[in-house]
């Protein structure tokens, strides 16, 4: 099963806090996050990297210290020595989310706004284009970003991210059901199952893997993700 996890940022971390918890991160990572001129931004950034932190740490039982990152060539990050154990991340606006698996696994979550006609004739297939703009079943803005959220769960997992053209395979979508319609960007395509969550009517969230279970959304408390690192040596 496709675990999935999210944490809410309700207030912002104090910057004290901030400048503690980044200790508990990589000298390379910490350097990515310090040069965000947001600080939300670079909190955002933080929570990902602690949150799977967290999760390595409960799941594989291995202490914070010795969790050791790489990337392959498209540049998705990795767990070195743990290759059957696979994850990504996701944020937006004041939410971060999670999956992992056995297996490679990709997540995308997007704050609903209006949609644009122009994003999707350049970024989708013409399927999905048309698809948008005739359909009366759906509302044009969840339909946007379910399939927005497929297309990125998807490269994500496929772990090349943008060297995949967003526009080189379809997605489809038949009422609560999203699958790939066509792929022309990778082989055994039809391996990779979709599970859709809308939060509200604010998040949409699409998490995508070679599995077809997923599980609920688990939600972590923001303190309690902070005292778990501050509970342990930097």
């Amino acid at each position: 099963m496709v675990d999935v996890y999210a944490v809410k940022i309700v207030t912002n971390i104090d910057i004290k806090s901030f400048n503690l918890l980044k200790k508990y991160i990589s000298f390379n990572k910490k350097q990515r996050i310090e040069r965000y001129r947001r600080f939300e931004d670079a909190q955002r950034s933080l929570v990902g990297e602690l949150l799977i932190r967290f999760l390595i740490c409960k799941n594989l039982n291995v202490y914070n210290k010795n969790i050791t990152f790489s990337s392959n060539q498209y540049g998705k990050p990795e767990l070195l020595h743990h290759d059957h154990f696979h994850y990504n991340i996701s944020h937006s606006d004041n939410l971060v989310v999670c999956c992992i698996h056995s297996l490679p696994v990709g997540i995308d979550v997007e704050k609903i706004q209006d949609f644009d006609s122009s994003i999707a004739k350049h970024f989708f297939s013409i399927d999905e284009y048309n698809y948008i703009l005739n359909s009366e079943n759906f509302n044009k803005n969840d339909l946007f970003f379910r399939i927005w959220c497929a297309k990125e769960s998807y490269i994500k997992a496929l772990g090349k991210g943008l060297f995949i053209p967003l526009d080189s395979f379809s997605i489809k979508v038949v009422d609560e059901n999203i699958s790939l319609k066509e792929n022309n960007a990778a082989n055994n395509a039809n391996k990779f199952s979709f599970k859709e969550y809308k939060l509200s009517s604010k998040y949409m969230i699409v998490a995508c893997g070679q599995s077809i279970t997923f599980s609920d959304v688990h939600y972590i408390q923001l303190n309690d993700l902070i005292n778990f690192f501050a509970g342990i040596p930097a």
